[in-house]
């Protein structure tokens, strides 16, 4: 199995980068102003790739555990910086076709990253808006099965994230709703074929697209701490991409990432702190 390096690096660079920016914008005399909350709970994926004719070549599905901790830190009355990290890990069903047309099933093993900085707009009545910039990183490995060999792929994208979303007060605390899109521009899959000579052939993929919901409720524990309870849905969709030729030295073959789109639902239960 390859190295985790080519993720893991990207995603500490973003991260580390993220954090110097935070607090350079953020001064010491906002400390009290700052909020921090973690959450984990469960993803269940529904991810689809598709042939030219529209007919579906593979699907994953299943639930993957899911961490995120995020950031707020206030530079006005209005205005707050916000940085966020998440991660999904887990496994996952796969139902899909051999390269002679045969049905084959097998599982996955998939790991993936989110890293967003940005910054965030607030009113007196509740009214939300922000606007990041989002990395995501995902490691599959389709796991060899009878005959059949296994495959690891590397996926990266990022791309700005626009979120606009009301808040209600309640009285011991608060009720959010939230929609969201994202769109991919800056995205790429690395394919590991060095066990038939092929190397890591790299291919650009075309712009994506992503729109969300996002729900959750806030109960106030004391003055500086609270629970959180969440939900959310989202849609990811990226278009066919164009084909790569790369060659082992002896024949050539030629690659392309499907179309493909994917559904997911998460539950979240969080614990957060106001400095």
């Amino acid at each position: 199995m390859p190295s985790y390096c080519y993720i893991k690096n990207s995603g500490y660079r973003f991260a580390v980068s993220g954090f110097l920016c935070v607090f350079l914008i953020a001064s010491p005399q906002l400390l009290s102003a700052h909020e921090v909350y973690f959450q984990a709970g469960t993803s269940r994926w529904f991810y689809q790739e598709f042939s030219q004719d529209g007919s579906e070549l593979d699907r994953e599905q299943g639930y993957l555990p899911a961490f995120e901790i995020r950031a707020d830190l206030n530079i006005s009355a209005r205005y707050s910086v916000l940085l966020e990290y998440g991660q999904q890990q887990g496994e996952l069903s796969y139902i899909g076709y051999t390269q002679t047309g045969q049905p084959h099933t097998t599982k996955t093993d998939e790991a993936r990253q989110r890293y967003r900085l940005g910054g965030q707009w607030s009113s007196e009545q509740g009214l939300q808006a922000s606007l990041a910039w989002q990395q995501h990183d995902w490691q599959r490995r389709i796991q060899p099965h009878n005959t059949v060999s296994g495959l690891n792929e590397y996926y990266r994208w990022s791309g700005p994230v626009a979120q606009l979303g009301y808040r209600w007060a309640l009285s011991r605390g608060e009720l959010a709703l939230a929609t969201e899109a994202g769109y991919w521009q800056d995205s790429e899959l690395i394919v590991d074929l060095r066990n038939s000579g092929f190397g890591r052939p790299a291919l650009v993929l075309p712009a994506g697209y992503e729109y969300g919901l996002l729900l959750s409720y806030r109960f106030a524990l004391n003055e500086i701490s609270f629970i959180q309870l969440g939900h959310s849905q989202r849609y990811r969709y990226f278009p066919r991409s164009k084909a790569t030729k790369q060659s082992n030295g002896l024949n050539i073959i030629s690659l392309h990432e499907p179309e493909t789109q994917s559904h997911e639902q998460e539950y979240w239960l969080g614990l957060g702190w106001r400095f």
